[in-house]
């Protein structure tokens, strides 16, 4: 299904007619386009198998520098750039910085600290090191793209996999680094700590253009946006609940095609686990 397809099917359950060509800003076939977008990106943050990268492993740094200040240069790092320090020629991989600190994971050389300049490859970003120590326990940063959504515990039919558990979160703010660069920092919502002695498991839930999305899912997104469009422009109580209906219908065969492609076992669905007792954040509405 194209997005113009997509886009006719939203509005002739506001009966206006087909379109031949996606609209311009202030046209309603814009509107629909905005509306089908908005519920793609809301359907897929729950992460379905084809937009699910599972069981990826992120190491905990090996190096740790304080740094002079809270002070990056024509900054933000880029979350794995390679980093070099002066005189030394060390080089390692950007992982976070964190109350003060920067943390790299080894590449080349022995890094020193000792007032010596930290400059990324691709940012060109700049920090001034104090103390260099090698680590064990530290924070674990995951890149923040415009390509994925989210990170969770890596899980296995359902259970978790991953312990401990963790959320990602932004790095603390108060450096001049506003944007935190291109990561997150993982949090251990066990021992509520922000730091890891070994490396973690998690799943990523990708952001994928609809046109590259399976039939069913497709079908489910147009189906719970046609309900929203028709809600938000005529707010029709007859066609609403016919276009529920169809949303409901279509969410069935998502979940069931998901389940075939994710090769799951059917009493471990979020759906079966919230009946069955073992409850996880679940919406069993439409939308």
């Amino acid at each position: 299904m194209t997005t113009l397809e997509a886009v006719n099917e939203i509005l002739a359950g506001i009966g206006d007619p087909p379109v031949t060509a996606l609209g311009s800003a202030g046209t309603t076939e814009k509107e629909a386009q905005d509306r089908l977008d908005v519920e793609r990106k809301h359907i897929l943050k729950r992460g379905w198998a084809v937009n699910t990268d599972e069981d990826i492993t992120l190491d905990v740094p090996t190096i740790s520098i304080t740094l002079a200040a809270n002070v990056v240069s024509g900054g933000p790092f880029k979350y794995n750039e390679v980093i070099t320090e002066t005189t030394s020629g060390a080089t390692g991989y950007f992982d976070s910085i964190h109350e003060q600190t920067i943390y790299i994971r080894t590449k080349t050389g022995t890094f020193t600290g000792l007032s010596k300049t930290l400059t990324g490859g691709t940012s060109e970003a700049t920090v001034t090191g104090v103390t260099y120590a090698a680590v064990t326990t530290a924070p674990i940063g995951v890149a923040l793209e415009d390509e994925w959504f989210m990170v969770s515990p890596h899980t296995n039919r359902g259970r978790t996999v991953q312990w401990p558990p963790f959320v990602p979160r932004p790095s603390d703010r108060t450096t001049s680094d506003p944007t935190n660069g291109d990561y997150l920092i993982l949090y251990d919502t066990n021992d509520n700590v922000y730091t890891f002695g070994s490396s973690v498991r998690i799943d990523r839930h990708i952001n994928i253009a609809f046109a590259d999305l399976t039939r069913s899912l497709q079908d489910y997104i147009v189906k719970i946006a046609a309900m929203k469009f028709n809600r938000q422009k005529k707010g029709s109580g007859k066609d609403d609940s016919f276009l529920q209906q169809e949303a409901v219908l279509s969410r069935v065969s998502a979940l069931r095609e998901d389940n075939n492609l994710s090769r799951s076992n059917v009493l471990q669905s979020h759906d079966a686990r919230a009946v069955l007792g073992q409850r996880h954040s679940v919406s069993f509405g439409v939308g």
